[in-house]
């Protein structure tokens, strides 16, 4: 429970701490306006989902990229450039993802390193 609902940072922010972490070491992936603005308030990368919003909208709201879903090409391709030079997505190393995505990305990094051997 959080005092301020998404869109304010709260959600994310407390999130984080409760995690450990800061935005330089987390990604957001969210598929709403609220939830984007949430996310990028709270200094996080944040990649759009097109479940009900545009790329257009999720752009407007902050998202650095949006995707179709998990196997999105642009999605593939902006982690293979990020396990190779983090930066490029904008975080530090050492990104860690939680909630419904933990295992998604979890996965599509593991293949990936697979394939950079």
């Amino acid at each position: 429970e959080c005092e301020y609902p998404k869109p304010h940072p709260a959600p994310y922010t407390e999130g984080m701490r409760r995690l450990g972490l800061n935005s330089q070491n987390a990604i957001a992936f969210e598929d709403s306006t609220a939830g984007v603005k949430s996310a990028v308030a709270a200094g996080l990368v944040t990649i759009g989902i097109m479940t009900s919003r545009s790329a257009e909208e999720l752009a407007e709201c902050g998202a650095a990229m949006a995707i179709s879903d998990f196997d999105d090409v642009a999605l593939l391709a902006s982690v293979r450039s990020a396990l190779s030079a983090p930066s490029s997505l904008g975080v530090a190393p050492g990104v860690t993802v939680s909630g419904r995505s933990q295992c998604t990305v979890t996965a599509l990094v593991r293949g990936l390193d697979t394939e950079h051997q």
